[in-house]
């Protein structure tokens, strides 16, 4: 591994707990406030500039060659190689930026990879966000809130298979988060690191306060996974209508008066960095027909907190895939719009990675494609990916052991069914033997730091 062990003394020296940061600033808030529209300029811009003035295949080799290992790629010139997506989809010019993703990753990380377990603390949720199988007003769905004991007997089950990063999620169920995320972390921690020393705790919530992630990071808190959905604003408040996502909320979890949900969300990522915790972003590809410009805003985006907190633990940087939720007759959204998941996951990945600088990003596919597409991904561009997702609470517990494990249900909550999307599952050992098959080993993402 090239870079992964030289580095590693330098990242965790730059401990969770000492990131050197660039304080919050009106020109943050302004960037944020006119992302999406610089990357919608970048790709009209762009596409005009460069049409028929070099060949293509010309084009993307200058373009990984010039490449560097600092810097990345330039926004304009990832924004020539996002013309291979939908523009002119080549396979064999396709297949050259792959090949430079999967160089890029032996070089950083060798072999690894590292697997997180995302566990559901609560289904119930107060927001309405219309692509959303959790959606407050969605009574067909059932709901439920875990227990504490069946929390902490999933997290020593799930270690003892041998991962090592536990990612707590929940629907925006503010009384429960108020009450009891504190304790569900340092339980989640505490079993974990119990069993392997170096086990980590996620959250993908609600976005919170600054205030907040410092509670949780004296708790044990290690990182905060936030999906912005979308960054056009205009399609956010489409979608998102009302709750905590729509308005944020305050350090008492009281719900913003104004809707702020949009801005929020993206400062809740420096929220999290200022209190010293690793940070997952992405956009939902597929819920904005124009995803040039959503993968555009995400790299701006990475851009700016790598600018702003120069010393942080790498991004994470995720693709969850807009897909259709799982209960017949509960799926609002309107026709599937934006590209072909499984055609396009693999190229997306290796635009991601080439596009920040060497080691500064973690690539994240998911299980919300096909097991074949989610490993070739992560051979050519993923370092952090999840397996064996049961993305219900209770999902990982002995079906016999269920009915005592929720502390609050929905009435139509006969069986733990339901999930808010639709997602591909297998077995971890099924998972791990592809990987081996690809020579890839699995370690803690603690060790990648």
């Amino acid at each position: 591994m090239t870079e992964l062990s030289s580095r590693r003394n330098t990242r965790v020296a730059a401990s969770a707990h000492n990131v050197s940061a660039i304080p919050a600033s009106d020109t943050n808030f302004r960037a944020y406030q006119r992302l999406y529209a610089d990357a919608e300029l970048i790709w009209i811009t762009t596409q005009d500039s460069h049409r028929r003035k070099l060949l293509m295949r010309d084009l993307v080799g200058r373009i990984l060659r010039t490449r560097t290992a600092g810097n990345g790629l330039d926004p304009n010139e990832f924004a020539r190689l996002l013309v291979l997506l939908r523009n002119q989809p080549e396979n064999n010019l396709r297949r050259l930026v792959i090949e430079e993703a999967r160089k890029l990753r032996e070089t950083c990380f060798g072999k690894a990879y590292s697997c997180m377990v995302p566990l559901e603390l609560s289904s119930f949720c107060s927001s309405e966000c219309s692509f959303c199988g959790w959606r407050a007003r969605n009574r067909r769905l059932p709901q439920y809130t875990i227990s504490k004991s069946a929390l902490a007997e999933q997290v020593a089950s799930l270690a003892k298979m041998g991962f090592t990063h536990f990612e707590l999620a929940s629907g925006d169920d503010l009384p429960f988060l108020k009450e009891n995320l504190g304790e569900y972390v340092r339980i989640a921690k505490q079993v974990s690191a119990g069993i392997d020393p170096r086990c980590r705790v996620s959250i993908c919530t609600t976005p919170l306060t600054e205030h907040s992630y410092k509670e949780l990071a004296n708790l044990g808190l290690d990182a905060v996974i936030t999906w912005q959905e979308t960054y056009s604003e205009e399609l956010f408040y489409k979608y998102v209508l009302q709750g905590p996502k729509a308005h944020g909320i305050t350090k008492d979890f009281a719900l913003v008066r104004k809707r702020q949900g949009y801005l929020f969300r993206l400062q809740s990522i420096e929220n999290a960095l200022r209190s010293g915790l690793q940070v997952g972003i992405g956009t939902m590809l597929g819920l904005n027909i124009k995803v040039e410009a959503e993968m555009l805003s995400l790299i701006l985006h990475a851009k700016l907190l790598l600018h702003s907190f120069p010393n942080a633990l790498p991004l994470i940087l995720g693709m969850p895939i807009w897909n259709a939720t799982t209960i017949p007759g509960t799926d609002s959204r309107p026709v599937e719009i934006g590209l072909n998941a499984e055609k396009d996951f693999e190229f997306i990945a290796a635009l991601y990675l080439l596009a920040l600088p060497n080691r500064s990003a973690w690539v994240f596919p998911n299980c919300r494609v096909s097991l074949r597409t989610q490993i070739a991904t992560v051979v050519s561009s993923g370092v952090f990916t999840s397996t064996s997702v049961q993305l219900v609470p209770g999902g990982y517990l002995d079906r016999k052991a269920v009915d005592g494990a929720f502390v609050r249900k929905s009435q139509n909550a006969e069986l733990a069914i339901g999930e808010q999307f639709r997602h591909h599952y297998h077995d971890h050992r099924h998972y791990q033997d592809a990987f081996k098959k690809h020579g890839l080993n699995q370690v803690a993402d603690k060790d990648l730091l």
